[in-house]
């Protein structure tokens, strides 16, 4: 494997930008957002989904990186706010095309899924 996940860091959120961005250029269909919508956003609606993705326990956002350029990245939330099932589930994610098919997406989701696992794990310890 020569690429990395990790957890987004709270100071990231113009990467994030950037990458939403490719994102939803790349593959409008696949979100349930556009990149009008999402290119209007001011600065610090991206710094806070950085920060909230770093350190919150409620989302979590992962990056792949290869070096300093990012790959791909994956989302989660602990619970669906449209109907409070407490599930905890992947909400989005996207792998640059170049490298779709080489285990990142697959690496993002198994991130995605051990951090599911570990806040269940916490909720039943309490």
């Amino acid at each position: 494997m020569d690429f990395e996940i990790r957890r987004i860091r709270p100071q990231e959120g113009l990467q994030l930008r950037a990458l939403r961005l490719s994102a939803l250029r790349d593959a409008p269909m696949a979100f349930g957002s556009t990149f009008a919508r999402e290119d209007a956003f001011p600065d610090s609606v991206w710094h806070e989904r950085a920060a909230s993705g770093a350190s919150g326990t409620d989302r979590v956002t992962f990056i792949a990186e290869e070096g300093a350029r990012w790959l791909g990245l994956a989302t989660g939330l602990a619970d669906d706010p449209a109907n409070r099932c407490h599930a905890r589930m992947l909400v989005g994610m996207f792998v640059d095309r170049e490298r779709r098919g080489t285990g990142v997406g697959g690496a993002l989701i198994e991130a995605v899924a051990t951090w599911a696992h570990l806040m269940v794990r916490a909720l039943r310890s309490t």
